[in-house]
């Protein structure tokens, strides 16, 4: 359900405080207009305390060394408060090039397990492509690559495969016995399915070695499901699903001229 947080520090001096976010701590940034900077942080946590005053919320950056942080800090002409030594951490203070302050401590609290943001769409794409691509130039280890240790491919004839290895030993036997097919495809949903897991639906066809008119009685619906963060994504799970239509011939064709459409675009996978 939440996939992320959004911290708002108020500042006298904006462009100077987002300089310091920017060049002195080195947080990842992305411009969205005009100078306006939002920063990329370190996996967070929350925490609830109890209060009898007036309502506030607080800000913490942590560190894995306090006195290194310090020293840092100092060098580069700012300063921060004696350390505060805590059963929970040793807490620091920052003032901001615009007034303001900001506490910074390393924790000796245990740490609760981050929680991971979903794939992007632009990801799994891209390893979607990578993968038909990898079938398309025969590349069985690349191809396999591409998976967890642990995945399963079902393929067009129900056929199963388990694991990496498997993989790709069944990918080399079937790239040595005969020539394959070449893939193309278009995307028809990508949608996260929670922290570190999403699932794409795609139509795909197959043109054979030296023609490129799709052949119709193996057009396939694909299933896919990604797991990991966008810089570490895998595939855990590839199915390949016959789409006979049966007794529908209106679908069938409809599906093949769709995917000529993707040929004839010189792409392999087109979204949408």
């Amino acid at each position: 359900m939440i996939n992320g947080s959004h911290v708002i520090l108020y500042s006298a001096n904006p462009d100077a405080d987002r300089a310091f976010l920017r060049d002195v701590l080195g947080l990842p940034h992305v411009d969205v207009g005009r100078g306006w900077l939002i920063f990329g942080l370190p996996p967070s946590e929350v925490a609830v305390h109890p209060t009898d005053e007036a309502e506030r919320h607080e800000m913490y950056f942590m560190c894995a060394s306090i006195d290194e942080f310090r020293s840092e800090i100092e060098r580069r002409g700012l300063k921060s408060s004696p350390v505060n030594d805590q059963p929970w951490g040793r807490v620091t203070s920052v003032t901001l090039p615009g007034g303001g302050t900001v506490g910074v401590y390393e924790p000796r609290h245990e740490r609760p397990p981050m929680v991971s943001p979903s794939p992007s769409r632009e990801r799994c794409i891209a390893i979607y492509s990578a993968l038909l691509n990898a079938w398309n130039e025969r590349n069985a280890n690349r191809f396999g690559d591409l998976f967890t240790p642990d995945a399963v491919v079902i393929g067009f004839d129900g056929s199963i495969m388990n694991g990496r290895a498997d993989i790709v030993s069944q990918m080399r036997s079937i790239f040595a016995s005969h020539s394959t097919a070449a893939y193309v495809a278009k995307i028809r949903d990508v949608r996260p399915l929670g922290p570190g897991t999403a699932l794409m639906r795609a139509a795909a066809g197959m043109v054979p070695p030296g023609g490129d008119t799709l052949i119709a009685k193996v057009n396939a619906q694909q299933s896919v499901v990604f797991v990991g963060e966008d810089a570490s994504l895998k595939v855990a799970l590839f199915q390949n699903t016959p789409a006979a239509y049966h007794e529908r011939p209106d679908l069938v064709e409809a599906m093949t001229e769709e995917l000529t459409a993707v040929r004839a675009s010189g792409r392999v996978v087109v979204d949408r």
